[in-house]
C-alpha cells in the first residue's frame, strides 16, 4: 500500500482537557497515556498516537475506526470530506 506524502500525513489530533478540545502534535500525542481521548482534527474520530520503534520509523496517528469521509485516509477517502459515523464529541 503506497504511503501518504509527508506533507499530508495528520500531525496533530485533538486532546481533551476538562471542557475543551485543545490541538497537540504527534509526539505530546505520543506521550499521553493509554486511554486518553485523542480526535482527528479533520473528521473527530478517535486516533490512536504510535511510537518510533525503529531507527526508520517516525511517530504517526492513526484512526482507530477508518471511514470513507477523512482526506488523511487518502486511500479510503471518498472525495467528500465528512464526520467520522463515531465521532468523538
Amino acid at each position: 500500500m503506497p504511503t501518504l506524502p509527508p506533507s499530508q500525513r495528520l500531525k496533530s489530533a485533538e486532546i481533551w482537557c476538562e471542557d475543551a478540545w485543545r490541538a497537540i502534535g504527534i509526539e505530546e500525542a505520543r506521550r499521553t497515556p493509554s486511554g486518553t481521548r485523542l480526535r482527528c482534527i479533520a473528521c473527530h474520530g478517535q486516533v490512536a498516537a504510535h511510537g518510533n520503534f525503529t531507527a526508520r520509523s517516525e511517530p504517526y496517528l492513526q484512526h482507530r475506526r477508518p471511514h470513507d469521509g477523512c482526506p488523511y485516509l487518502f486511500h479510503r477517502f471518498n472525495g467528500i470530506s465528512s464526520q467520522h459515523p463515531q465521532a468523538l464529541r
